[in-house]
């Protein structure tokens, strides 16, 4: 006859919770571990059916290739999930003021910061413009003054 006292079905409650108590944390583990790789799948599952679709701004061969090099740089941890807050986009605008001669940079700042938008990046771009102003003397006071 079995000693059925050991077989799964009758363990004690004690041993249940401290089963319970030890494996949940491994499987809450898993669970978050899943979690960016399963977002990244919705993503490129959704990009991939634009593309096909014919809804991106893009030829569907372009598009594919796109959608498949962001679902791996999501996977590998090479996309950055803030890069598309208003914060970080106005940053990379202004960074790219650095670029700009020394002596053209402020008026760089100028426009990214108060400067009128243009364009789009499905158009191929986006412009920033900004007027400035610079009033001088009349022409008849610089004249006044340079005479003897």
């Amino acid at each position: 006859m079995m000693n059925q006292a050991h077989t799964p079905s009758h363990r004690s409650p004690f041993v249940r919770t401290c089963m319970f108590v030890l494996l949940w944390p491994l499987a809450a583990v898993s669970v978050l571990a899943a979690g960016p790789d399963a977002d990244a799948q919705a993503r490129y599952k959704s990009e991939r059916a634009a593309c096909t679709e014919g809804r991106s701004q893009q030829d569907t061969q372009t598009c594919l290739k796109e959608a498949g090099a962001a679902f791996q740089a999501a996977r590998t941890g090479q996309l950055r999930k803030d890069a598309a807050q208003p914060d970080a986009l106005r940053a990379n605008r202004l960074a790219r003021c650095e670029r700009v001669p020394e002596r053209d940079r402020e008026e760089c700042r100028k426009r990214i910061n108060d400067g009128a938008r243009s364009g789009s990046a499905a158009a191929g771009g986006v412009g920033y413009s900004h007027r400035t102003i610079t009033i001088g003397e009349p022409a008849s006071a610089a004249k006044a003054a340079s005479a003897p």
